[in-house]
């Protein structure tokens, strides 16, 4: 069985939410980081 063969059957099943939806929350963490940065330094610049 190859990589390609495993990845096609986990994406087939719901436990593919469990890996995808962590990696969905740490992009919305970083991006929250993100913009809460932007917001103090447009505070600094105003």
């Amino acid at each position: 069985m190859t990589l390609d063969a495993d990845l096609d059957e986990m994406y087939d099943r719901p436990m593919a939410l469990l890996v995808a939806r962590p990696a969905t929350s740490l992009i919305r963490v970083r991006d929250g980081a993100v913009q809460q940065a932007y917001h103090d330094l447009l505070g600094v610049l105003a």
